[in-house]
């Protein structure tokens, strides 16, 4: 460790007694020789110029001997690119170690002579004014390269063109146009009569000046340029299609129609856009009238006026000919973009937007309407089993109410009758024993007719009959028990359907008394039952072969028979008639007559 301290001494006191001698002061064809060697070189410095590649460096073209040696330096952050702008022109010797390296191009074979921003000694300076520098002859004929080393010349010009925010384009007494990079931030007005001074280059179509400064200068007559619409294949092909670049159109006002394709907003590029001429994209810059952009939007239709910018690069040792990219339309104020027509509000972009809304809508709609539906069909179910829970206890009421008024009519008065007769054969069967035995045969009768009346309730809770939808199948079940062997016929032309169950039962109860009356007293052995509806009445006879009695003096209540008067009393109930047609020997004909509503409107009357 303490060899290595020693060693490292030695060599930094071997280098400060190098650094502490003068450096050899060599010229530009020594310098290949001095590789790695700290050597100064003497010179005039020509131009400065940061580096394209990484712009903290600063390059000083510096001329000595007659050749140019490019000279990188890498200032301090306090120094600035305009102070060392104030070397241009003056005699320098720079101090530094020769790195050259080749990168294949002529002018740059002595790139890598790097020094230090304090190794640079002013030995002349230069003049205090720039602009005594020498003006630029257009009209020399002179080559690229000659052109690089003329260092800084004066230019004097009319500002036609101002675009981003440090170029301009002048057009100069001789009716060229030159192109001016500055080199500070204030710019001139288009129209301005300017005198700049800058560092010369060339695009081999005129002098440009780059890093420029400027100043007023006073008029002088111009003859104005007449504007000419042109189009975008006027100018960038021949006519037939292949690619010529007309290039007397630079720096001429022009005036081409378009539409809008792009617009851009952001700090680096604001204020430049696209316009579509007949197939070919023109760009467009406006940064210096923003305010003429705000009306616009993608889409419009515009008529642009402008000053034609050919897109041309600064002339390069290895390129033959100059290299035209396109053009561009500068725009010099906000009366130079006018909009012909603004694009339909119904954009494709928009239809899509309306589309996505109307599907998103239906989308709800339909959310909305199946949730409704689920809601309707839920409720819907509970409430048709509260309406058939409600039916069903309307029904079992009406049941019970029917059942309570016929055990009431039919059994409640028979067995009231029977209690009569019985205290009737008490009173009797002391003093009378002939009237009692006649009180006993009615009680005995009015008890088998109140006996058969409850057989009869009892076989029709049990019976499913009134759900037979066949109406005389019906009556035939009904009358199946009570035949005793007797040949009963039915025709009854009603359908089932047509007529409620109040009035289906009232029929039924009606014939089957009838039946049994004619089977049972008449001794009928053939009966036949007719039905039909005639005019909305239902009609409806039953005919016997039994031996009939005469309708007037045969036996009531009072005698224990309790038939006619039930059937009277039903008819009546339901609004219809009954006549009977009867004499001893020669059978019976009974013939009911009541209205006989459909089904339907007898619900709806009830309801």
């Amino acid at each position: 460790m303490r060899k290595t301290l020693i060693l490292a001494v030695c060599i930094l006191s071997a280098f400060a007694l190098a650094r502490a001698e003068e450096p050899p002061l060599v010229t530009p064809s020594e310098l290949p020789a001095h590789r790695d060697t700290y050597v100064r070189i003497r010179g005039t410095v020509h131009d400065v110029f940061h580096d394209e590649r990484d712009s903290q460096y600063i390059f000083l073209l510096v001329e000595s001997e007659g050749e140019l040696v490019y000279v990188p330096t890498k200032p301090t952050s306090s120094e600035r690119m305009e102070e060392m702008l104030k070397l241009t022109g003056a005699e320098v010797v720079a101090s530094g170690f020769v790195r050259p390296t080749n990168i294949g191009l002529q002018p740059r074979l002595h790139l890598g002579f790097t020094v230090d921003a304090k190794s640079i000694t002013v030995v002349q300076p230069s003049s205090g004014d720039p602009f005594q520098a020498p003006a630029a002859d257009e009209g020399a004929e002179l080559g690229p390269a000659q052109i690089q080393r003329l260092g800084r010349r004066r230019l004097h010009g009319q500002v036609v063109a101002v675009w981003g925010g440090s170029n301009i384009l002048v057009h100069t007494p001789t009716g060229r146009f030159s192109r001016i990079e500055l080199a500070v931030a204030n710019v001139p007005n288009v129209g301005d009569f300017i005198e700049s001074v800058g560092f010369v280059n060339t695009d081999l179509y005129r002098l440009n000046l780059t890093r420029a400064i400027w100043r007023k200068a006073e008029p002088w007559k111009v003859a104005p340029d007449t504007l000419r619409p042109t189009t975008a294949a006027e100018i960038l092909t021949d006519g037939n299609g292949m690619p010529l670049v007309n290039t007397d159109m630079y720096g001429k006002p022009i005036q081409i129609n378009g539409i809008v394709r792009t617009i851009s907003y952001n700090a680096e590029d604001k204020g430049l856009m696209q316009i579509d001429n007949n197939g070919f994209l023109v760009p467009v810059d406006a940064s210096t009238c923003l305010e003429a952009l705000e009306s616009l939007s993608v889409g419009c239709q515009v008529r642009i006026t402008g000053i034609c910018l050919l897109n041309i690069g600064n002339y390069q040792p290895n390129e033959a000919f100059p290299q035209v990219s396109g053009f561009t339309l500068v725009v010099r104020n906000d009366g130079d973009i006018e909009v012909v027509s603004r694009p339909s509000w119904w954009t494709a972009r928009r239809l899509l937007w309306l589309l996505a809304a109307v599907l998103a809508v239906l989308v709800v709609v339909l959310v909305w309407n199946r949730s409704l539906s689920i809601i309707a069909e839920r409720r819907g179910r509970q409430l048709s089993k509260e309406q058939v829970a409600r039916a069903v206890s309307e029904l079992k009421d009406r049941e019970r109410t029917r059942l309570s008024a016929e055990l009431h009519d039919a059994l409640s008065q028979t067995l009231s009758g029977i209690a009569m007769q019985l205290g009737a054969i008490k009173r009797f069967s002391a003093t009378n024993p002939a009237r009692m035995s006649h009180h006993l045969d009615i009680a005995t009768r009015t008890l088998k007719s109140c006996r058969d009346e409850l057989r009869n309730v009892l076989w029709d809770l049990r019976s499913q009959v009134l759900d037979e939808p066949d109406i005389e199948k019906a009556i035939q079940q009904i009358l199946e028990p009570c035949s005793d062997g007797a040949d009963i016929r039915i025709r009854f032309a009603v359908p089932r359907d047509r007529l409620a169950e109040s009035t289906t039962r009232t029929i039924f109860c009606i014939v089957r008394e009838l039946v049994v009356n004619a089977i049972r007293h008449g001794g009928a052995t053939s009966v036949r039952i007719a039905g039909s509806v005639e005019d909305g009445m239902l009609l409806c006879s039953v005919r016997d072969n039994g031996c009939g009695f005469d309708p007037e003096t045969a036996p009531g209540a009072e005698e224990g028979h309790f038939g006619l008067q039930g059937i009277r009393e039903r008819m009546e109930a339901a609004g219809g008639s009954v006549e009977i047609e009867s004499a001893p020997g020669r059978g019976t004909r009974v013939s009911l007559s009541m209205p006989a509503p459909f089904k339907k409107e007898q619900e709806e009357s009830q309801a």
